[in-house]
């Protein structure tokens, strides 16, 4: 979630990157909110200046034998308006804290605007090696997979829909070994501990790491239990601390898993 003071703070920074992801979503009923939410504390903040003042005065009143009723009338009148205020500023909050879910992350500084990846631009140095070059026309790897009957994507299709596929035999194999490379390379090499996540999640988690409430439609979700298919391991992953203050001594925390 974005953090409001930086959104207030620098609005135009907001809006330009808005619009450089392509984006139509407008900070500006945010803005509004908090500019009523801040009303609203200063209110009640002076009201309750007032309601101290009137309830230091009132017992000096009643010791000299002076009426004091309207400076009760006075603490019921301002007690009333802050109930009022507060029950308006948990509504406000609500309403900052769920805009606030959908305002889309700023860009890098770095990153080129473009409209579609055709405009991708490659980072200087950012090559490693040399494509391979071949004394003939290569074949794709599907074309490949399919040809020595270890990929089959007709079959997965019927059983799962458009870009489903199965694998067999050597393919099972191939994959597993793939999975079991890349853990390797970041447990032996890199310092990550291994962790083996849920593959279903509470909807905290899925707000926790943004896709909720703004893609909420294109998750599967269970019901009643209101659980969601995870994306990726990053939700699970990023969610095991959530809600924990870590000592800083103990950081970097570097996790991989596989789903």
């Amino acid at each position: 979630m974005i953090d409001i003071k930086l959104l207030r703070n620098n609005p135009d920074l907001f809006r330009q990157g808005i619009k450089k992801k392509g984006e139509a979503y407008d900070i500006e009923p945010l803005l509004a909110l908090d500019a009523r939410r801040r009303e609203i504390l200063v209110e009640v903040e002076g009201l309750r200046a007032d309601q101290k003042k009137a309830g230091q005065q009132i017992p000096i009143l009643k010791k000299e034998g002076k009426d004091a009723s309207e400076l009760l009338a006075q603490l019921t009148t301002i007690s009333e308006r802050t109930t009022q205020l507060d029950e308006d500023l948990r509504g406000v909050d609500a309403e900052i804290d769920n805009l606030l879910l959908y305002v889309p992350n700023l860009p890098h500084p770095d990153v080129p605007a473009g409209a579609g990846e055709d405009e991708n631009v490659e980072r200087p140095g950012s090559r490693w090696g040399e494509p391979r070059k071949f004394d003939f026309e290569p074949k794709p790897h599907w074309e490949i997979g399919e040809g020595l009957g270890i990929l089959n994507f007709e079959r997965g299709v019927k059983v799962s829909g458009s870009r489903s596929y199965i694998t067999y035999g050597l393919g099972c194999k191939l994959t597993r070994a793939l999975i079991a490379f890349m853990i390797d390379v970041h447990v032996k090499d890199h310092g990550y501990t291994e962790v083996y996540t849920p593959y279903l999640v509470l909807r905290e988690s899925m707000v926790g790491t943004g896709q909720l409430p703004k893609f909420e439609e294109d998750a599967f979700r269970t019901d009643p239990d209101d659980l969601f298919l995870i994306p990726t391991g990053e939700v699970p992953v990023t969610n095991m601390l959530r809600d924990e203050i870590l000592d800083p001594g103990a950081l970097p925390l570097n996790y991989v898993t596989y789903t």
